[in-house]
């Protein structure tokens, strides 16, 4: 089963956190064009499709995906509160609910996830900064344990320039950068700890700004991947 791509989410998500959680930057995105519907396929030579639904404020409501055969692969749904956090989550069968822990602005503070029998699964902690912004968040385990730290730095309101990735050891395991063109995004690269390049991603937009094309590039240059999606508007 591949891992999602990225244009799936249209734009870029913070890293770190719930997976199941959209970033400001997204759902901005997302509202602007008004998207309903995205049908992606992934692959080079064997494809599979994703098919992702989002209400009109621009939440990720259901994703589908199928083999290579047409045969059902992925299946997940995802309910919201007020303030649009994901409450619950339900993959491949598996229910997860969440909880949020907010300031007296209506910012998230922490963010709590449980499986189906209400026990704890891990805990992500965030600092926002005065715009409400997150500019880390701290991820952990059931146990106390530390899972990761994303450090984020932005460029204008909600965009992303930079990402740093911490372990549990406090050392740096990875840093990913994010180049626009105006407010649209146009490259993703990760490097290693060392700062060598691992992987890029290119995204390539109609006349609408929509991502068409999504490759993904190997420390080499060389093109690994490739994502094609087509999208259903809101009237």
């Amino acid at each position: 089963m591949k891992t999602l791509p990225l244009s799936l989410l249209l734009i870029i998500g913070l890293a770190g956190g719930f997976p199941a959680q959209q970033s400001n930057y997204q759902k901005e995105q997302i509202r602007k064009s008004s998207i309903k519907r995205v049908t992606s396929l992934v692959g080079i030579s064997t494809k599979q499709k994703f098919v992702s639904d989002y209400d009109q404020r621009g939440n990720l409501v259901l994703r589908v995906g199928y083999g290579p055969d047409g045969s059902l692969s992925l299946r997940e749904s995802y309910k919201y509160d007020d303030k649009d956090n994901v409450i619950e989550a339900v993959v491949g069968g598996k229910k997860r609910t969440y909880s949020y822990k907010y300031n007296s602005n209506g910012v998230v503070l922490e963010a709590r996830q449980f499986d189906s029998e209400g026990r704890l699964r891990e805990r992500t902690e965030y600092v926002n900064d005065g715009e409400g912004r997150v500019v880390q968040s701290v991820s952990y385990r059931a146990d106390g344990s530390l899972i990761e730290r994303h450090v984020h730095t932005y460029q204008g309101s909600n965009a992303v320039m930079q990402t740093l990735v911490y372990g549990p050891g406090g050392n740096p395991t990875s840093r990913i950068t994010y180049e626009y063109e105006g407010d649209r995004l146009r490259r993703k690269s990760t490097y290693g700890p060392n700062g060598n390049l691992l992987s890029q991603n290119i995204y390539k937009r109609d006349h609408r700004g929509l991502v068409v094309e999504e490759l993904l590039l190997d420390e080499k240059g060389e093109s690994v991947d490739r994502t094609t999606s087509d999208y259903e508007l809101y009237k």
